[in-house]
């Protein structure tokens, strides 16, 4: 996911992603978010949350979850229907 932060990291993995899509092969994704990494939370969020629907199996921790899906972090159930209505196939919370 840090190599989402910017071009030409970002383009690079974003493109390598729809190849891999676009040939069957599953995409996994964590997104792995650490605040110091990241200029600001809000380009972290539309960064880190663009890439999910690409993801067919999703790993999140409870706090990432409310954070890019703006769910309680209490509630793992809201988070998963969020990313299988988005095309995930398997989220792990």
């Amino acid at each position: 996911s840090l190599t989402l932060k910017r071009d030409p990291a970002r383009a690079a993995t974003l493109s390598a992603v729809r190849y891999a899509k676009a040939r069957g092969i599953q995409v996994s994704y964590d997104p792995n978010y650490r605040a110091p990494l990241w200029d600001s939370r809000e380009h972290a969020i539309e960064e880190l949350y663009g890439a999910l629907p690409l993801a067919d199996v999703v790993k999140l921790s409870e706090e990432e979850m409310a954070m890019l899906l703006d769910v309680p972090a209490d509630d793992p159930a809201a988070g998963a229907k969020k990313l299988l209505d988005m095309g995930v196939k398997t989220c792990y919370i």
